[in-house]
């Protein structure tokens, strides 16, 4: 078995909701994740994304997701 180490961003949104950012070699993965529904959802990934540009990304994003999100798991 192999592993590996990746660093993780955790950016705080209102309700319940942060974005966890993961660096991977030159990919970044955005993950929605609810702490009330306990559920993390893959947004997507972008190649070479500076740490400078993470916030705007999920300013710009974050809405469409959550709204995604709960389409999908319902509201509490």
């Amino acid at each position: 078995m192999k592993k590996f180490e990746k660093r993780v961003t955790v950016y705080i949104l209102p309700g319940d909701f942060t974005v966890e950012v993961e660096k991977n070699g030159d990919l970044t993965d955005f993950y929605l994740v609810n702490k009330s529904i306990g559920d993390k959802m893959h947004m997507f990934g972008l190649p070479n994304c500076s740490e400078d540009d993470e916030e705007d990304i999920i300013r710009s994003n974050a809405q469409d997701y959550i709204d995604l999100f709960f389409e999908i798991y319902g509201e509490n």
